[in-house]
């Protein structure tokens, strides 16, 4: 008797507290919380993105590209499922995040892009850090391997896969019921699927403004990366 009065005690507690069982992180279950969005043009920007038609036009041998975002993600009319088609690398989203609204996808990246800033990530890093050079111009100073991808302008922006992935998990956990129910192999498809989603419309929002050949290594390389996992 007094053994279930005990129990009975401690599962009220980790209900009002919100205990989740994602390594940690602590919510108000049952919240109706909504992710603010800090940046509006941003914002617009990624939806415009994620809801533009196919822009096929024809080439001078013949061929018809895709000038819109479908060319590398897929969705809307191009014919191929939301995923993320890069260099060969053709990655379907196979988990729920593919069948999200639009406006869910946004507030991700939106979510994502402030993270990767606040962490020293972003093509604007890499300028500035690019700017600042390796830290050291002394001939005589030999940097190891591990110093000088430390001082690297491209490293020092890039934000690892498994840095993000927590970020997302804790992300994912806090704003949407139906990841918070799912079991670990469904939930680590998910992630992988919003992680590069997230970036590859980074990405293109970038190139689309502000784009330049620079711009386009800088971005083929993140993806290169997370697509491994690195």
């Amino acid at each position: 008797m007094k053994s279930g009065l005990i129990l009975t005690l401690l599962l009220t507690l980790m209900l009002q507290s919100g205990v989740s069982a994602q390594g940690g992180f602590t919510e108000t279950l049952g919240t109706k919380d909504q992710f603010q969005v800090k940046d509006q043009q941003f914002y617009n920007e990624i939806m415009t993105l994620v809801t533009e038609k196919t822009d096929l036009r024809a080439a001078p041998n013949g061929n018809k590209l895709d000038f819109a975002t479908t060319a590398v993600r897929g969705g809307s009319n191009s014919g191929r499922p939301v995923g993320c088609y890069f260099n060969g690398h053709n990655t379907e989203y196979r988990s729920g995040y593919a069948k999200l609204d639009p406006k869910v996808w946004a507030q991700w990246t939106c979510a994502l892009r402030e993270f990767l800033i606040n962490h020293g990530g972003g093509w604007e890093a890499y300028k500035k850090n690019a700017q600042m050079g390796p830290g050291t111009n002394d001939p005589l100073i030999a940097l190891s391997a591990e110093q000088q991808k430390a001082t690297d302008p491209w490293d020092k922006s890039f934000v690892p896969y498994a840095k993000q992935e927590e970020f997302a998990k804790m992300w994912w956990a806090h704003y949407n019921p139906e990841f918070r129910k799912m079991g670990f192999v469904w939930k680590d498809w998910w992630l992988n699927d919003a992680i590069l989603d997230g970036n590859l419309l980074i990405g293109r929002e970038h190139l689309r403004n502000s784009g330049s050949a620079d711009g386009v290594s800088y971005e083929d390389a993140v993806l290169a990366k997370l697509l491994k996992k690195q």
